[in-house]
């Protein structure tokens, strides 16, 4: 039987060899391509989560958490009463366009749950998962480590809705930011939970400097204008005489001012406090008539700047101007 022959011809060789290199380049190409491919999912799956809070105390807390690794929006404006608040159809679209929101509760922001039935934010009231509120759908609350190194923990207070004021239960908002952060986004849940420890021992030392600041202003009586800082007084041992009215809405009864009044009058030591972007006039005529200390506090950060240390910055600056009732 006859062997078949080949063309090896000098032609020949070099017109496979042609062909060949060509489909090596176009295997390459095909590589890359698909390896763009891949990493460009990579990078979808793992762009940095939107989150939105409902006020900026609550942003210093993510921002914390996150770092740089997010966009964090406040759906409030600094000067705006989050108990009441009329939303603009721009804010509603933040909203719905955010991947996790975080807000207060229905205590504290109590136009929002009618708005969040309404849009498709995936969103957690840091209140209810505390409180541990069985009956809320986000109520899957992080399991902690007890929080006793700043003090012996309380429940907290269903009508004590400033909580972020406290250092326990921001380390608790930090808390479950991270566990929903990192469900949300499991490849960074490693960066979160460092964060997090981070976070947390600087809360824990900044607490130790504010109780020693702040011990002098035990000896005095407090009058708030609404109930603002129930926990926080609490926590740091302080002494609320008396409030002027449960909510910025409310108006005293003229019976109560004068008994106010007349409080002041007879007290050494004692301080009237309002809020820097809510005034209270009637604090202020208790202040004229009465000559007593006053100071102003900002609960809403509204001059801090979101940073990942603005936390700690915030809670200094309340700290001071507290103290202003000693100067």
């Amino acid at each position: 039987m006859q062997r078949p022959t080949f063309n090896t011809s000098p032609k020949r060789v070099t017109f496979i060899s042609r062909h060949l290199n060509y489909l090596q380049r176009l295997l390459a190409v095909l590589l890359l391509y698909a390896n763009a491919l891949i990493s460009s999912a990579s990078q979808a799956n793992q762009a940095e989560p939107t989150i939105t809070v409902s006020i900026k105390p609550l942003a210093l807390i993510a921002k914390a958490i996150t770092g740089d690794d997010a966009n964090i929006q406040v759906l409030l404006p600094d000067t705006a009463n989050p108990h009441h608040y009329q939303l603009k159809p721009s804010q509603i679209s933040l909203l719905n366009d955010t991947d996790l929101f975080f807000w207060i509760g229905p205590p504290m922001e109590s136009f929002l749950p009618k708005v969040l039935k309404a849009t498709s934010a995936k969103h957690f009231a840091v209140l209810t998962l505390i409180n541990g509120d069985d009956n809320d759908p986000d109520s899957e609350l992080h399991t902690t480590e007890s929080n006793s190194h700043i003090s012996d923990h309380e429940h907290l207070h269903k009508e004590d809705i400033h909580l972020w004021l406290q250092p326990e239960f921001a380390i608790e908002i930090a808390h479950i930011m991270t566990t929903k952060l990192s469900q949300w986004s499991p490849a960074r849940a490693e960066t979160y939970d460092s964060n997090l420890r981070r976070f947390t021992a600087e809360v824990i030392a900044q607490d130790q400097i504010n109780m020693h600041a702040l011990e002098p202003l035990t000896q005095y009586k407090l009058i708030t204008a609404h109930n603002l800082l129930d926990g926080f007084a609490k926590h740091y041992g302080l002494q609320i005489q008396d409030i002027i009215s449960m909510t910025p809405e409310q108006k005293p009864g003229v019976k109560h001012l004068h008994e106010l009044e007349q409080s002041a009058l007879t007290s050494d030591r004692l301080c009237i406090i309002s809020e820097r972007n809510q005034p209270s006039r009637y604090a202020d005529i208790l202040v004229q008539n009465s000559g007593s200390k006053s100071t102003r506090i900002d609960p809403l950060a509204s001059q801090v700047s979101v940073s990942t240390g603005g936390y700690i910055q915030f809670s200094k600056m309340l700290v001071d101007d507290l103290l202003h009732c000693l100067r």
